[in-house]
């Protein structure tokens, strides 16, 4: 994955807003070997941000 890449959560973070609806965009790449970390900004349907979270590869869909 890179940055850009929209990407849904596989499951809800019970710390945060955003559900596995919420579409989110990959905005830096922590960490690539030897697990993929990436930081992630959600957006609502309306556009504002719902939360920026710490993500692995195996914690997200990638969409596009």
């Amino acid at each position: 994955m890179y940055i850009n890449d929209v990407v849904k959560k596989k499951k809800k973070i019970s710390n945060s807003k955003v559900t596995e609806n919420n579409l989110g965009t990959i905005i830096e790449v922590l960490q690539d070997t030897p697990f993929a970390v990436y930081e992630v900004e959600f957006l609502s349907d309306n556009g504002d941000i719902i939360d920026t979270l710490t993500l692995r590869e195996d914690e997200l869909i990638l969409l596009r």
